[in-house]
């Protein structure tokens, strides 16, 4: 058996294993421009594979930030879609495609962004820092609720109060951005250059990139992305980028973008950002809302409350912000008409 990275002759059948012991029709073993989007590297693709009499026996796939900016200063990796075989008999397999990964890659930070619960312990024993991330919001209350279905008594009141505190930003002005007196891990690796790729050039999803406008805090930069069920919208924040004092900023603008397109509520699920910079700035804790339903998946649309568990593994002291759009929580879950 050898354990090694996937190269260009073998990303057919990495789809197609991915069809056969992953998932039937899976997006990344359908679609040849998300997978070369996702997964492509100078190098091959970013797989680890497992490979036996020339049968795949186990994938890892990873994301690298360096795709999205080459210059960072640290390296995080997101492990994803990671299959051993059922039929295969090999103790330890799985952890053998991680280890490798590791030496060869060598990055400062390696996460799972979206991990089943009772996989903790496995992580933790690894060495891993475990967490779930929060989900915090904000609603309209000038609009009818439809998808959260709550009463007027229920909505929360946050009316705008600044004008203007959000920027949306294109390629050419997040080039122009001066971005080198960020100084944490977080703004190291989520640069203007990162939200370009990672965002604006997504080849399926519209994104939106704003900078939060405001004297009392440092440049900051958000994406955010529009989804919808039965004629109501909803705007999910995917990402933040800079400076925490901006939270307040961000929350005016949000809400002045909310009621100006008719968007029932705003979602943002983090970790890393402190609870109480998100109260005071008008955002509500779900985790402190009992009896309310914030639905996370929309693709198909799910109505229940959901989770998102996730794992780092540190090489670096960290201020690091997990987001929605990290690793590939935030993404197409089928092919879609821009495919």
């Amino acid at each position: 058996m050898e354990i090694r990275k996937a190269t260009n002759a073998d990303i057919i059948q990495v789809m197609q294993f991915i069809n056969d012991h992953w998932k039937v029709g899976h997006i990344l073993s359908e679609s040849m421009l998300f997978m070369d989007w996702q997964h492509k590297s100078n190098k091959g693709y970013d797989f680890i594979i497992a490979v036996e009499k020339e049968a795949i026996l186990a994938i890892l796939g990873y994301i690298d930030n360096l795709k999205y900016e080459a210059s960072s200063k640290n390296r995080i990796i997101w492990l994803a879609l990671w299959k051993v075989r059922d039929d295969v008999r090999n103790s330890g397999l799985g952890l053998k495609l991680v280890r490798f990964l590791q030496d060869i890659e060598k990055p400062d930070l390696l996460g799972v962004n979206g991990t089943k619960k009772d996989h903790h312990p496995i992580y933790q024993m690894l060495g891993f820092e475990v967490f779930s991330l929060s989900c915090f919001f904000i609603i309209n209350e000038f609009i009818p609720s439809k998808i959260l279905g709550l009463d007027i008594s229920r909505k929360v009141s946050n009316r705008p109060i600044v004008e203007h505190s959000l920027t949306l930003m294109n390629s050419s002005s997040l080039a122009e951005m001066d971005w080198s007196y960020q100084d944490t891990v977080n703004e190291s690796i989520k640069t203007p250059s990162y939200f370009d790729a990672r965002y604006l050039k997504h080849p399926v999803y519209n994104y939106c990139v704003y900078t939060i406008v405001g004297d009392s805090h440092r440049t900051t930069l958000i994406s955010t992305r529009i989804v919808s069920h039965e004629g109501s919208k909803v705007l999910r924040v995917v990402d933040y980028s800079g400076d925490l004092k901006a939270i307040q900023n961000m929350a005016y603008g949000l809400t002045n973008l909310m009621i100006a397109e008719n968007i029932e509520y705003v979602d943002f699920w983090q970790y890393g950002i402190d609870r109480d910079f998100l109260i005071q700035a008008g955002f509500k804790d779900l985790d402190s809302e009992p009896g309310l339903l914030i639905p996370n998946f929309y693709e198909p649309f799910v109505y229940e409350n959901g989770s998102i568990h996730s794992t780092l593994k540190c090489q670096v002291q960290h201020n690091y912000v997990v987001c929605k759009g990290d690793g590939d929580q935030d993404r197409p879950s089928k092919i879609l008409d821009k495919l």
